[in-house]
């Protein structure tokens, strides 16, 4: 049963503080800030705020940038996801010359240009856009996606449910749990804002897609079976280690990434996804996604979280070393 709305009146800036450019650069400056916090004692290095803002603090750092693909105001129940040549709604013929133009060399974007089909650049499985501007989050009704429901109808009959405004709830997220009988799939969200929760049910709704697609990994689990596995394989690794890698392992996986970039689209203006193409927001790089937890994967992820932690205690010393310097000058005078 759909779950009444929580909330208040909310000012104009408590509005475009829910939006995606804001977040994106919330998130950035916390994670920049982390070193600075850890060297002044406002942050324990071995706490989760420290551990989550490191991930972040990791992907600007391989990306260059915050990640954020869209930049504007949200315009009020858009939303979309990623369908694939299963959808009812799938377009074959364009699909074909999508193939035949990859096939002769032609650029990614420019066969999502000239077709609307695109390559997965991980997965190598083709998808299409399918956005709906009547698309609606609410409590009362949960998801309503007519597109998504035309592509896909057995999505439709999925049970769904949306909280929204209860500070109880902590971050935004969800899941979408698949059963034989899509009547006894759950596909639940909750989120502290509109915004939050569009971004999360098109997350939810894309692995929804991935199921029905057969794209969505069996029995790979979530963090915690990362966790479980990395500590099998390193009984001396300490809890935090393992369970900051699980964390990247589980991020690394093509299903999540694709999700997360479903959100990204599902907040982005019209106007911007007309100039770019989905492999373009993706925020983890093709060479650096999994399929599985295997040995070799989760191994990449300890890597990637030593070197991230490196990268933080680098920038630590360097402020260090320049507070030191900017001292012994001032004695001198």
């Amino acid at each position: 049963m759909a779950l009444g709305e929580i909330g208040r009146s909310r000012s104009l800036l408590e509005k475009l503080g829910e939006t995606w450019p804001v977040r994106a650069a919330q998130a950035a400056y916390r994670a920049v800030t982390l070193p600075g916090d850890v060297y002044a004692g406002r942050t324990a290095p071995d706490s989760p705020e420290a551990i989550e803002r490191s991930a972040d603090l990791a992907g600007i750092l391989a990306l260059g940038g915050t990640g954020a693909a869209a930049a504007g105001v949200t315009p009020r129940g858009a939303i979309g996801v990623f369908g694939g040549p299963g959808a009812k709604t799938a377009d074959h013929a364009a699909l074909a010359e999508a193939k035949r133009l990859a096939a002769g060399g032609a650029p990614m974007p420019e066969v999502y240009k000239a077709t609307g089909w695109y390559e997965d650049p991980a997965t190598k499985a083709w998808r299409f856009f399918i956005p709906d501007d009547a698309m609606t989050v609410t409590p009362a009704s949960g998801i309503t996606h007519p597109d998504l429901v035309d592509a896909y109808p057995i999505i439709g009959r999925i049970p769904t449910e949306v909280r929204i405004g209860d500070a109880k709830m902590g971050q935004s997220g969800g899941h979408f749990v698949p059963s034989r009988y899509p009547e006894g799939s759950d596909l639940y969200v909750h989120a502290n804002g509109v915004d939050a929760a569009r971004e999360s049910a098109a997350h939810e709704l894309q692995h929804a897609i991935q199921y029905y697609e057969g794209a969505l990994p069996d029995r790979t689990g979530g963090p915690e079976q990362a966790a479980e596995m990395l500590r099998t394989l390193h009984p001396a690794m300490s809890e935090k280690e393992a369970r900051a890698a699980a964390g990247d392992a589980y991020r690394s996986l093509a299903s999540e990434v694709e999700a997360r970039n479903a959100g990204r689209w599902a907040l982005m203006p019209s106007e911007e996804r007309a100039k770019t193409w989905p492999g373009a927001t993706i925020d983890r790089p093709a060479e650096q996604q999994i399929t599985q937890y295997t040995p070799e994967t989760l191994r990449r992820s300890v890597d990637a979280e030593r070197a991230a932690w490196a990268d933080a205690q680098r920038m630590v010393d360097e402020m260090r070393a320049e507070n030191e310097a900017k001292s012994s000058r001032r004695r001198r005078r």
